[in-house]
């Protein structure tokens, strides 16, 4: 017992760390690099149009860990909730930022937990996740809530850390802000030039992309 009272307890992740997961992009579009680890998508869109469809589904098939999708839109479950390796998450929850983040956070924490609430054919012990969309951040904006999307993309930032895993997030283009999104449409004053996503989480991603029609995009950054 002496013994052990004297020992020093490292953690596991100083001498190991997960298999890195990058999401492409497809070289028509202009991208630079081989790949990134966390990007954002401007939608025009409700529906799923051809070119965001391609991005996502290029990037499930090219791996093979776990791809969590949280469908706050509601319109991925004919494409993508019958995938061996998609866990599928639609539920009230989501669509306001605080139980985003909970789900999130209870994902870094327990896992097994977190993806019980997913449609999942595959079990976390079969893979790993490798990577994470969020279709549209644009529903859980609330008044005040730049700080909820601070907590957001460190919550990324450490699922990236623990798994390895990319993420692709999107948003609704400011034409939409005097619409169907009027109750946030002066949420931010300091968002970007084409979402009002706050500007702080923009400026983390490793690259944007504006989709310009149904079937192309391009990057603007």
């Amino acid at each position: 017992m002496e013994v052990l009272k004297n020992c020093r307890v490292y953690p596991l992740s100083n001498y190991c760390s997960a298999e890195e997961h990058l999401f492409e992009l497809p070289r028509e579009i202009g991208a630079q690099g081989s790949g990134f680890r966390h990007v954002h998508l401007v939608e025009h869109s409700f529906r799923l149009t051809e070119a965001k469809t391609k991005l996502v589904e290029a990037n499930i098939d090219s791996g093979a860990g776990l791809v969590v999708v949280i469908d706050v839109i509601s319109c991925w479950k004919k494409r993508l909730g019958g995938r061996a390796n998609v866990c599928y998450l639609n539920s009230g929850s989501t669509c306001h930022m605080e139980g985003l983040i909970n789900f999130l956070s209870q994902l870094v924490e327990n896992p097994l937990e977190a993806l019980r609430r997913c449609n999942c054919k595959a079990t976390f012990t079969q893979a790993s996740i490798q990577g994470i969309v969020i279709d549209n951040l644009s529903y859980t904006q609330t008044p005040g809530s730049l700080r909820d999307f601070n907590i957001l993309f460190k919550l990324l930032r450490t699922l990236r850390t623990t798994y390895g895993c990319w993420s692709l997030t999107t948003s609704y283009g400011l034409e939409y802000y005097n619409g169907i999104e009027s109750l946030t449409s002066a949420a931010y004053t300091t968002g970007t030039t084409y979402t009002k996503i706050p500007h702080s989480y923009i400026k983390e991603m490793d690259s944007v992309i504006m989709r310009d029609t149904p079937g192309t995009m391009h990057t603007l950054k």
